[in-house]
């Protein structure tokens, strides 16, 4: 297969061998335990570490992203967390989850990939804000809830100009329903990314404090 970064994100080039052992380990480690439903290594490619990446093209985040503490929640096999903190290595990763089972192969992915700036965290979010809350620049989640409920969840965590960044496969009702609760929390969506990948429509949703 071709790097599949040259066309869509060429800059990362130099981690491609980094990224590409993550792929094979997913691809393998699949084999043996349920962490992803998508078990083909060009798929997990573009659906994984492609669209876990595709939120650098997004000027605001990548400029955070050069030196930032990043929370990734709901991390499931690493995605977003693992690809963007092999791609980042002056930001500090921390990717939870409460399936201790999946953060056993993530720490396994982190240390065979070299990303050194990752921590895991394994409990339910509720149950962590007292030790985590208000620390994190940029909370990042994928695919982990309907908007509403995700930013609830993920808003104890940011700093007062943190980010909260969302992967989705949304409709315009969904972000009806998003704004209402952001509001509640003084927020203000910035950004509304749309992508096509893989014939398929995703969106990277942005908010910041007002």
């Amino acid at each position: 297969m071709r790097n599949p970064l040259e066309q869509e994100l060429p800059q990362f080039n130099k981690y491609y061998d980094q990224l590409d052992k993550l792929a094979h380990l997913v691809e393998e480690k699949s084999k043996e335990i349920n962490i992803t439903a998508i078990r083909d290594y060009e798929q997990i490619w573009k659906k994984h570490i492609l669209d876990s990446l595709m939120c650098s093209k997004i000027p605001l985040i990548e400029l955070r992203l050069t030196d930032s503490k990043v929370l990734d929640l709901g991390t499931g096999g690493g995605f977003p967390g693992l690809p963007l903190a092999i791609t980042h290595p002056n930001s500090k990763f921390v990717l939870l989850d409460s399936t201790r089972k999946k953060l056993d192969v993530v720490n396994e992915f982190a240390h065979f990939t070299e990303a050194k700036n990752v921590e895991t965290k394994w409990g339910r979010s509720n149950e962590l804000i007292k030790e985590l809350g208000g620390t994190f620049d940029i909370v990042v989640a994928r695919g982990v809830a309907f908007l509403p409920e995700l930013i609830a969840i993920c808003m104890p965590f940011i700093k007062k100009d943190g980010l909260l960044v969302f992967y989705k496969q949304i409709d315009d009702s969904e972000i009806e329903a998003g704004e209402i609760e952001a509001k509640k929390h003084d927020l203000v969506l910035k950004k509304k990314f749309g992508y096509e990948l893989d014939g398929s429509s995703r969106m990277i949703l942005v908010y910041a404090t007002a």
